[in-house]
């Protein structure tokens, strides 16, 4: 857990970048396994640029992956989130993850 993402009101604190399932590769799906490498990559991605990004010395454009990125952040931030009594399954997070990587319509 990060004290950073919690003490900024991120519920699950969980870094992302950091944390490691050693049973992930043992009860998800080859898709499920893929979208999460995508979904790791983008706000990764986001993360590195970060400082470019909020100072305006990126320029649109430059790096496709990195627009991207930034396009999907709100949404990639949103879907790490919930509310302390919320409970989300799995069907349904495997769906909004779907959606917010354009892989389910």
């Amino acid at each position: 857990l990060s004290r950073n993402l919690a003490e900024s009101g991120h519920f699950p604190a969980i870094d992302i970048e950091a944390s490691v399932s050693r049973v992930m590769p043992d009860i998800a799906s080859d898709e499920h396994m893929q979208w999460a490498r995508e979904l790791r990559r983008m706000y990764s991605l986001y993360q590195q640029n970060r400082d470019l990004i909020s100072v305006g010395a990126y320029q649109p454009g430059a790096d496709p992956r990195i627009d991207k990125a930034i396009e999907k952040n709100p949404a990639i931030l949103e879907f790490l989130q919930q509310g302390m009594d919320e409970q989300v399954d799995l069907e349904r997070s495997l769906r909004e993850l779907g959606l917010l990587l354009n892989k389910r319509g």
